[in-house]
Protein backbone atom coordinates (compact mmCIF):
# COMPACT_ATOMS: atom_id res chain seq x y z
CA UNK A 1 0.00 0.00 0.00
CA UNK A 2 1.41 3.36 -1.04
CA UNK A 3 1.19 6.63 0.84
CA UNK A 4 -0.57 8.40 -2.03
CA UNK A 5 -3.32 5.75 -1.93
CA UNK A 6 -3.76 6.29 1.81
CA UNK A 7 -3.89 10.07 1.31
CA UNK A 8 -6.53 9.65 -1.40
CA UNK A 9 -8.55 7.38 0.89
CA UNK A 10 -8.61 9.89 3.74
CA UNK A 11 -9.33 12.77 1.35
CA UNK A 12 -12.36 10.79 0.15
CA UNK A 13 -13.87 9.91 3.54
CA UNK A 14 -13.56 13.36 5.15
CA UNK A 15 -17.00 14.48 6.26
CA UNK A 16 -18.46 10.98 6.11
CA UNK A 17 -17.00 9.15 9.11
CA UNK A 18 -18.68 11.13 11.84
CA UNK A 19 -22.09 10.85 10.22
CA UNK A 20 -22.23 7.08 9.85
CA UNK A 21 -20.71 6.50 13.27
CA UNK A 22 -23.40 8.61 14.93
CA UNK A 23 -26.19 6.78 13.12
CA UNK A 24 -25.35 3.34 14.53
CA UNK A 25 -25.78 2.66 18.24
CA UNK A 26 -22.98 0.07 18.18
CA UNK A 27 -20.44 2.58 16.88
CA UNK A 28 -21.63 5.23 19.32
CA UNK A 29 -20.98 2.71 22.07
CA UNK A 30 -17.56 1.90 20.60
CA UNK A 31 -16.65 5.59 20.55
CA UNK A 32 -17.81 6.05 24.13
CA UNK A 33 -15.66 3.13 25.26
CA UNK A 34 -12.70 4.54 23.30
CA UNK A 35 -13.17 7.93 24.94
CA UNK A 36 -13.14 6.40 28.39
CA UNK A 37 -10.04 4.38 27.54
CA UNK A 38 -8.25 7.45 26.20
CA UNK A 39 -9.24 9.67 29.14
CA UNK A 40 -8.03 7.05 31.61
CA UNK A 41 -4.54 7.23 30.10
CA UNK A 42 -4.11 10.72 28.63
CA UNK A 43 -2.49 13.40 30.83
CA UNK A 44 -4.23 16.71 31.54
CA UNK A 45 -1.09 18.74 30.87
CA UNK A 46 2.05 18.50 28.76
CA UNK A 47 2.77 18.00 25.06
CA UNK A 48 0.66 15.41 23.25
CA UNK A 49 1.06 14.01 19.73
CA UNK A 50 -2.07 12.98 17.86
CA UNK A 51 -0.50 10.79 15.16
CA UNK A 52 -2.86 10.56 12.21
CA UNK A 53 -5.34 12.77 14.04
CA UNK A 54 -7.62 13.46 11.08
CA UNK A 55 -10.09 16.27 11.72
CA UNK A 56 -9.31 16.59 15.43
CA UNK A 57 -11.93 14.15 16.62
CA UNK A 58 -9.95 13.29 19.78
CA UNK A 59 -7.52 16.21 19.92
CA UNK A 60 -10.23 18.83 20.38
CA UNK A 61 -11.97 17.35 23.45
CA UNK A 62 -8.63 16.35 24.99
CA UNK A 63 -7.11 19.80 24.41
CA UNK A 64 -10.03 21.29 26.35
CA UNK A 65 -8.68 19.43 29.38
CA UNK A 66 -5.45 21.45 29.22
CA UNK A 67 -2.91 19.64 27.01
CA UNK A 68 -0.87 21.20 24.21
CA UNK A 69 -1.63 19.14 21.08
CA UNK A 70 0.40 18.51 17.94
CA UNK A 71 -1.80 16.89 15.29
CA UNK A 72 -0.05 15.22 12.36
CA UNK A 73 -1.94 14.05 9.30
CA UNK A 74 -1.29 13.14 5.68
CA UNK A 75 -4.57 14.40 4.21
CA UNK A 76 -4.76 18.09 3.34
CA UNK A 77 -8.56 17.94 3.33
CA UNK A 78 -8.60 16.42 6.80
CA UNK A 79 -6.22 19.07 8.11
CA UNK A 80 -8.32 21.81 6.51
CA UNK A 81 -11.42 20.48 8.27
CA UNK A 82 -9.43 20.10 11.50
CA UNK A 83 -8.44 23.76 11.29
CA UNK A 84 -12.09 24.78 10.93
CA UNK A 85 -13.10 22.59 13.86
CA UNK A 86 -10.29 23.95 16.02
CA UNK A 87 -11.15 27.57 15.22
CA UNK A 88 -14.81 26.90 15.99
CA UNK A 89 -13.81 25.74 19.47
CA UNK A 90 -11.31 28.57 19.98
CA UNK A 91 -8.36 26.19 20.42
CA UNK A 92 -5.93 27.71 17.88
CA UNK A 93 -3.37 28.36 20.62
CA UNK A 94 -3.52 24.81 21.96
CA UNK A 95 -3.64 22.55 18.87
CA UNK A 96 -0.99 22.81 16.16
CA UNK A 97 -1.36 21.13 12.76
CA UNK A 98 1.37 19.45 10.73
CA UNK A 99 1.11 17.76 7.34
CA UNK A 100 3.37 14.74 7.18
CA UNK A 101 4.14 11.05 7.44
CA UNK A 102 4.24 9.55 10.95
CA UNK A 103 7.26 7.48 9.87
CA UNK A 104 9.30 10.71 9.70
CA UNK A 105 8.15 13.26 12.26
CA UNK A 106 9.41 16.89 12.44
CA UNK A 107 10.00 16.78 16.20
CA UNK A 108 13.10 16.24 18.35
CA UNK A 109 13.62 13.04 20.32
CA UNK A 110 12.02 12.74 23.76
CA UNK A 111 9.60 15.59 23.01
CA UNK A 112 6.11 14.31 23.94
CA UNK A 113 4.51 13.43 27.25
CA UNK A 114 1.89 11.25 25.57
CA UNK A 115 1.12 9.91 22.09
CA UNK A 116 -2.28 8.91 20.73
CA UNK A 117 -2.51 6.90 17.50
CA UNK A 118 -6.17 6.04 17.07
CA UNK A 119 -8.05 4.63 14.09
CA UNK A 120 -5.80 1.86 12.70
CA UNK A 121 -3.18 4.33 11.44
CA UNK A 122 -0.42 1.81 12.18
CA UNK A 123 -2.42 -0.99 10.55
CA UNK A 124 -2.53 0.69 7.14
CA UNK A 125 0.85 2.45 7.22
CA UNK A 126 3.57 0.89 5.03
CA UNK A 127 6.42 -0.46 7.17
CA UNK A 128 4.52 -0.17 10.47
CA UNK A 129 7.63 -1.03 12.51
CA UNK A 130 9.26 2.12 11.16
CA UNK A 131 6.27 4.15 12.32
CA UNK A 132 6.41 2.56 15.78
CA UNK A 133 10.13 3.31 16.10
CA UNK A 134 9.55 6.93 15.11
CA UNK A 135 6.74 7.33 17.62
CA UNK A 136 8.98 5.84 20.28
CA UNK A 137 11.80 8.23 19.32
CA UNK A 138 9.74 11.36 19.98
CA UNK A 139 8.22 10.03 23.22
CA UNK A 140 9.81 10.95 26.55
CA UNK A 141 11.08 8.11 28.76
CA UNK A 142 8.48 6.59 31.10
CA UNK A 143 5.60 7.98 29.03
CA UNK A 144 2.85 6.19 27.08
CA UNK A 145 1.74 5.56 23.51
CA UNK A 146 -1.87 4.45 22.99
CA UNK A 147 -2.63 2.75 19.69
CA UNK A 148 -5.94 1.49 18.33
CA UNK A 149 -6.32 -1.19 15.65
CA UNK A 150 -9.38 -2.04 13.60
CA UNK A 151 -9.33 -5.70 14.47
CA UNK A 152 -10.77 -8.73 12.71
CA UNK A 153 -14.04 -8.63 14.64
CA UNK A 154 -14.70 -4.93 14.03
CA UNK A 155 -14.16 -5.50 10.31
CA UNK A 156 -16.58 -8.44 10.44
CA UNK A 157 -19.22 -6.09 11.83
CA UNK A 158 -18.46 -3.46 9.21
CA UNK A 159 -18.69 -5.91 6.29
CA UNK A 160 -21.95 -7.29 7.64
CA UNK A 161 -23.36 -3.76 7.46
CA UNK A 162 -22.23 -3.60 3.81
CA UNK A 163 -23.66 -6.89 2.54
CA UNK A 164 -23.59 -10.63 3.15
CA UNK A 165 -21.30 -10.99 0.12
CA UNK A 166 -18.72 -8.62 1.63
CA UNK A 167 -19.06 -10.38 4.98
CA UNK A 168 -18.30 -13.84 3.60
CA UNK A 169 -15.53 -12.52 1.34
CA UNK A 170 -13.84 -10.93 4.35
CA UNK A 171 -14.18 -14.10 6.44
CA UNK A 172 -12.40 -15.97 3.66
CA UNK A 173 -9.67 -13.47 2.72
CA UNK A 174 -9.42 -11.12 5.76
CA UNK A 175 -9.26 -8.29 3.22
CA UNK A 176 -11.73 -5.41 3.22
CA UNK A 177 -12.04 -2.87 0.42
CA UNK A 178 -12.53 0.69 1.68
CA UNK A 179 -12.29 3.79 -0.49
CA UNK A 180 -10.00 2.11 -3.01
CA UNK A 181 -7.78 0.54 -0.35
CA UNK A 182 -7.43 -3.18 0.25
CA UNK A 183 -6.87 -3.53 3.97
CA UNK A 184 -5.82 -6.88 5.40
CA UNK A 185 -6.04 -7.53 9.12
CA UNK A 186 -4.57 -10.31 11.19
CA UNK A 187 -5.21 -8.62 14.52
CA UNK A 188 -7.57 -10.21 17.01
CA UNK A 189 -7.23 -7.33 19.49
CA UNK A 190 -8.11 -3.66 19.47
CA UNK A 191 -6.00 -1.65 21.90
CA UNK A 192 -2.26 -1.57 22.41
CA UNK A 193 -0.50 0.35 25.15
CA UNK A 194 3.24 0.90 25.13
CA UNK A 195 5.06 2.57 27.99
CA UNK A 196 8.52 3.82 27.10
CA UNK A 197 10.77 2.69 29.95
CA UNK A 198 13.99 4.15 28.59
CA UNK A 199 15.45 5.77 25.50
CA UNK A 200 15.59 2.37 23.81
CA UNK A 201 13.37 2.31 20.74
CA UNK A 202 10.91 -0.39 19.74
CA UNK A 203 12.42 -3.18 17.70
Amino acid sequence: MRIKEIKKYYDTIIGKCGDWRRKHIIWRLVDELKWRWICANAPKKGKVLDAGGGTGRWAIPLAKRGCEFFLVGISEKALCQARKNIMKEGLENRIYLYKGDIRKLPFPSNFFDFILCEGDIIGITPMPNKALKELSRVLKPNKKILINFNNYYSFLLLTLQMSLKEYFNFKKTRIIKMGGLKIKTLYSYTNYQYAKKSKTQLC
